[in-house]
Parts: structure tokens; C-alpha cells; sequence
């Protein structure tokens, strides 16, 4: 499953919101988010986190609307970072894109349990 990777801070995300969900369901771009210089979770495609739990379990994914999502971001990334929660982000009903846990993405990508 090869990926373009980007790493940026949460507050950069925030205010490039529109473009990194397009991003993950358009051009399949994974999407590091960083908090005090520290990955707390990955932004991936539905398509493949999709794939990704084929192989990998994983817990079903709590669904926020685009907008909730932005104006929640600190509760969004705290569920990913503390409580191993995935996240799915919805525009018009469908995931345009899914936080995941750091751990849980490294481990897809290594092929690890």
C-alpha cells in the first residue's frame, strides 16, 4: 500500500482543514498531525483504512461531520492519542478521510500485529 506522506501541526491543519481531507480522499496522501513536536495521530484515506482492517483489526471508527471535526479538533485528536480511537471524518454523509492511533498506522505499514 504505497502513500504520499505529509507531517504537519494540528494548528496547520485546522486552518488548511478543506484541503487535507481532500487530500486523504483524493490524492491518498497520509497526513501526520503533530502536537507539541510529537505525532499523535495519522489522517489516511477510507480507501485504505478500509484495506488496512482487513489485516489489522480495528475499532469501528466514531463518525464526526467535517465541520464538528474542525471546530472539535482537540477532542477529536485527544480520542485518537489517549483512548486508541479511530475517526471517521464525514462530508455528505461519506468518510472523506480517518484518524487513526501513530501505533496502529505503523503497525499496518510494517505488517505487524
Amino acid at each position: 500500500m504505497s502513500h504520499d506522506s505529509r507531517r504537519d501541526p494540528s494548528e496547520h491543519l485546522r486552518l488548511h482543514w478543506g484541503s487535507a481531507l481532500a487530500d486523504a480522499q483524493h490524492r491518498f496522501v497520509h497526513r501526520e498531525v503533530t502536537r507539541n513536536d510529537r505525532v499523535c495521530a495519522v489522517l489516511v484515506p477510507p480507501t485504505w483504512y478500509e484495506e488496512a482492517r482487513r489485516d489489522h483489526p480495528a475499532p469501528e471508527p466514531q463518525s464526526w461531520t467535517s465541520r464538528d471535526g474542525r471546530e472539535d479538533l482537540t477532542r477529536v485528536l485527544d480520542a485518537v492519542e489517549y483512548q486508541g480511537a479511530h475517526a471517521a471524518i464525514t462530508r455528505y454523509g461519506r468518510p472523506a478521510a480517518i484518524f487513526v492511533p501513530p501505533q496502529w498506522h505503523e503497525a499496518v505499514l510494517t505488517g505487524r500485529d
